[in-house]
């Protein structure tokens, strides 16, 4: 079943798996290894604990788990802050207001 797109037609979409844990949130899609592809990254919200998706297109060619950030920060933006052609992570801590970028 597509999604209906007045300018330019049904759009496509594609499964690319099953979370079972709600908790687990989508939070960028970039290219985090470097490759040109966009890749997954994904957070669980209690947690922290973060898991990257390396895609090819709409196929998951890795889950790689990346460590854990306390849930007090929260990722509020993901691009190439550096200019290293590699996505990276821009954090707020949500009482402090304290910033950091990291991938």
């Amino acid at each position: 079943m597509g999604v209906a797109n007045e300018r330019h037609g049904p759009l496509s979409q594609t499964h690319l798996g099953t979370v079972a844990d709600t908790n687990w949130l989508i939070h960028g899609l970039g290219d985090q290894t470097g490759d040109g592809r966009a890749d997954l990254l994904w957070r669980h919200a209690t947690s922290g604990a973060l898991f990257l998706w390396t895609m090819d297109g709409t196929t998951v060619v890795a889950q790689t788990y990346l460590g854990a950030v306390v849930p007090d920060y929260a990722i509020v933006g993901t691009a190439d802050y550096t200019g290293d052609g590699r996505t990276d992570m821009l954090w707020r801590h949500q009482t402090s207001g304290e910033s950091g970028c990291g991938r």
